[in-house]
């Protein structure tokens, strides 16, 4: 195996530090040690000595699952914001950080394999009590389900496949796009457990027709209205049409037609996990805010927001923390992967979960400071002079 080879490895292998309990690297009288220092060297080595900057700038956080692991109250105090992560047949709970891993559901309990991908993964209610999500009882075989953590039930809310899960603040109910079309908006009721699907008393709407011309849905960040988006064929034969249709909440009643996000959303959008800032879906390079839709903040990368400009969750299971005008360091980014310590593979499948009350927390009391400019040079030193006498 060559030595670049081996770096890659290194890099993606070697954990920063131990995180079996409450770590808030803010408390430490010294962040960089010495699990950070050997962490950093094969970051430098990479960029420095092999010349491939931004590559593999990644933290690799090891996590311990317990084999006897401890069902979380779901009215339990959260200290930090959650990572929700499916192994073994189950779905865990643990802190952001890596720490305090705990059992949510197993797969046997909520009825299927649950579905974490895409625009499609387990949404957690504001009081803790419920998981809204997609799950698979058969292949190819999709059902929307709510898991109640406190009764350990499930409930069937529609068959289909489901997206979109934004619940009331008050956690009475829950909004979602899916259903055997995978296109319709519903709204369910947990306490009642009733499903009303959302549709105006009349299909008509001034030359559009709601079942045959629209798709898709969300609210509005203050929860008043719905917007649901014009099917791209009418949109390219009449370019007087409007991309976005808006309905009042509860009622439905139609208030009208308006581009009420940007011309580059033609595909819908992916909302921050404090539901204050957007991307556009399949062209979302620009960052854009609720309290102006149609205005750029900035302009980073496609994926989910966490925070804007500061925090952002890929795809493909890694949290990117970006440098801020507050970051005295050489690095742009620092990419966070998380692997199960026992079997050393990657934890890809998760959704981040923001309890109550820490919305809008910021993540960077929990994870590693990005390197200052010293600590780089020291281990670009240590590197450069390692094998001199």
């Amino acid at each position: 195996m060559n030595k670049v080879a081996k770096i890659i490895l290194g890099v993606t292998g070697l954990g920063i530090v131990s995180l079996t309990g409450l770590y808030a690297y803010k408390l430490m009288k010294d962040p960089y040690d010495d699990e950070y220092m050997e962490k950093l060297k094969l970051i430098v080595e990479f960029r420095e000595i092999y010349k491939l900057k931004d590559s593999l700038n990644s933290w690799s956080i090891f996590v311990d699952i317990p084999d006897e692991v401890e069902e979380d109250k779901w009215d339990r105090q959260e200290i930090m914001p959650q990572i929700q992560f499916y192994e073994n047949r189950k779905m865990y709970t643990m802190n952001v950080n890596g720490s305090d891993v705990r059992l949510l559901f197993t797969r046997e309990e909520i009825g299927g394999l649950p579905e974490i991908k895409g625009f499609s993964f387990p949404v957690r209610s504001p009081d803790g009590r419920y998981v809204a999500t997609t799950i698979q009882p058969k292949t190819f075989n999709y059902s929307c389900v709510i898991y109640d953590l406190k009764t350990r039930q499930s409930k069937v809310m529609v068959n289909g496949r489901c997206i979109n899960y934004d619940w009331d603040e008050n956690s009475k109910g829950v909004y979602f796009v899916g259903g055997k079309s995978w296109n319709e908006p519903f709204y369910f009721n947990v306490q009642s457990g009733l499903l009303k699907p959302l549709k105006p008393h009349a299909d008509d709407l001034v030359g559009l027709s709601y079942s045959q011309n629209l798709y898709g849905g969300m609210r509005t960040p203050d929860g008043t209205k719905l917007i649901r988006f014009v099917k791209d064929d009418l949109l390219e034969n009449n370019q007087d049409i409007k991309k976005e249709v808006l309905f009042e909440l509860p009622s439905m009643s139609y208030i009208g037609t308006q581009d009420y996000f940007p011309k580059d959303c033609i595909n819908g959008v992916r909302v921050s996990v404090n539901k204050k800032f957007f991307t556009c879906i399949g062209n979302g390079k620009n960052h854009y805010s609720f309290d102006n839709p149609k205005k750029v903040i900035s302009n980073n990368s496609e994926d989910l927001i966490i925070m804007a400009d500061k925090w952002l969750n890929l795809d493909e299971g890694i949290i990117r923390r970006l440098k801020t005008p507050g970051d005295i360091t050489p690095l742009e980014t620092i990419d966070y992967l998380y692997f199960d310590n026992r079997t050393k593979s990657r934890i890809n499948k998760y959704s981040i979960y923001f309890p109550e009350g820490i919305i809008d927390t910021d993540l960077s009391e929990y994870f590693p400071p990005m390197p200052s400019h010293e600590a780089y040079d020291n281990a670009l030193n240590i590197l450069v002079n390692k094998d001199v006498k």
